[in-house]
């Protein structure tokens, strides 16, 4: 099995999971067309997710939706089984460790988790469905989701988030930061002062790196309060990239205040708070 990509005559991308002989798996298909809000870079994780599912089904000589379908319960070996796989790297063809990061296996049970409570929910509201066919249905996701979300590990805490800027290290980002200051970093006054406006954009507005790199002149609005819109804008459909950069912005509107580089409206305390 693997996972193909059709880019759409507007620039938009879908990825379909596709089985052994390319055919699409309609059931996958169908339940990532339901989420066709989610940003690329989300859907093609979802997708990769789904894909160690039904990598764990075909080693196990399981068909996945017909199990699913005759609501017979899956035994606690076979969950647990799934969790075993879920929780190990899929790649074979090189030295990898063990198992994924805690954080990587919640996010593929959370997956495998949605994926099975959706394609119950459809189960359950298929006219066709017979009342005690339903019960049967509704007793077997209830059981299912509840096991592999109780099966989610605590995820491990990243010590260098934590890590705050000394003050040397803020009084000489402040410095470097200043287009007329004393260290000049920049080849040019006008490179010192994009780089003083992007830091400021960065921590004061809360940019992400995407959003801050696809930033349009149109989206900032000059006023008595001067905002700035982060719109989230689709793919381009002159981008013919397989692999296109994988930008995630959050559509929201961040009003601005106007910092003066030499006045305490850039203070240490507010530099050293930027995190490594």
């Amino acid at each position: 099995m693997r996972i193909e990509q059709v880019i759409f005559p507007t620039g938009d991308r879908l990825p379909i999971l596709l089985d052994d002989q390319d055919l699409p798996v309609p059931e996958a298909c169908d339940w990532m067309l339901s989420r066709r809000q989610r940003a690329f870079a989300t859907q093609s994780r979802n997708m990769q997710e789904l894909l160690v599912v039904h990598d764990w089904a075909r080693v196990r000589r399981i068909d996945l939706y017909e199990r699913l379908r005759s609501g017979r319960q899956f035994t606690e070996a076979e969950i647990t089984s799934l969790v075993e796989r879920l929780r190990r790297p899929s790649s074979a063809s090189v030295v990898v460790k063990l198992a994924v990061s805690p954080g990587t296996a919640n996010k593929r049970i959370s997956t495998a988790s949605k994926h099975m409570a959706w394609y119950f929910d459809e189960l359950i509201a298929d006219p066709g469905t017979s009342e005690i066919q339903r019960k049967r249905l509704s007793d077997m996701k209830d059981k299912l989701v509840r096991m592999l979300l109780d099966s989610m590990q605590s995820p491990e805490g990243n010590r260098s988030y934590h890590k705050h800027l000394t003050l040397d290290q803020a009084q000489f980002l402040q410095d470097a930061l200043d287009p007329e200051g004393t260290v000049l970093f920049g080849r040019d006054s006008r490179g010192r002062l994009r780089n003083f406006l992007m830091v400021c954009l960065l921590v004061f507005l809360g940019l992400r790196t995407g959003e801050l790199l696809s930033l349009r002149i149109q989206d900032i609005k000059f006023g008595a309060i001067t905002s700035i819109h982060v719109v989230r804008r689709g793919m381009s459909p002159v981008d013919q990239r397989r692999s296109p950069p994988r930008v995630k912005r959050l559509g929201r509107t961040r009003t601005t205040q106007l910092y003066d580089r030499r006045s305490d409206g850039v203070s240490l305390d507010e530099v050293e708070r930027i995190r490594l």
